[in-house]
């Protein structure tokens, strides 16, 4: 399933500002399971790349590559809106004066809506790099809107 989504990524350090922008997302697998067995009902695994700038100058273009997982709270929803989610990822950062970082992410989120050709969801996470967590580490929010080709 392809994706598009608006992201923003707002670290803590001091010149930085506030990223935002959009980007596309790769729905690897996706499932929807409303029975009684064990393990989450709704779920999708995807890859993204998001292109973000920011609201200083200084700062120039950043480019986000993550993959991760996003899956329902409830085991059987009984409905195909607002169903509460989880989500984690793992991936690297780029921005010109940062040179590459390694980051993972995890965090809270809801499926706006799921159903087999449709997929809206928003999350928001907290985004913790592998160097220079003072300056790097901060929250990421993305509203994603997947939609079924065939």
């Amino acid at each position: 399933m392809p994706s598009a989504f608006a992201a923003l990524y707002a670290p803590r350090g001091d010149g930085l500002g506030t990223f935002t922008g959009g980007g596309l997302e790769v729905v690897l697998f996706t499932w929807s399971d409303s029975s009684e067995s064990f393990g989450p009902g709704q779920g999708k695994l995807h890859l993204d790349v998001a292109l973000l700038r920011s609201s200083e100058d200084a700062p120039g273009l950043m480019t986000q590559f993550s993959g991760g997982v996003t899956l329902a709270f409830e085991r059987n929803a009984s409905r195909s809106w607002l169903i509460p989610t989880y989500a984690v990822a793992g991936g690297a950062l780029r921005e010109r004066n940062l040179a590459t970082r390694g980051f993972v992410d995890g965090g809270l989120g809801v499926y706006l809506y799921y159903s087999r050709r449709l997929i809206v969801d928003a999350r928001a996470t907290y985004l913790i790099p592998w160097s220079d967590p003072d300056e790097l580490a901060g929250f990421r929010a993305k509203l994603a809107v997947s939609a079924a080709l065939w």
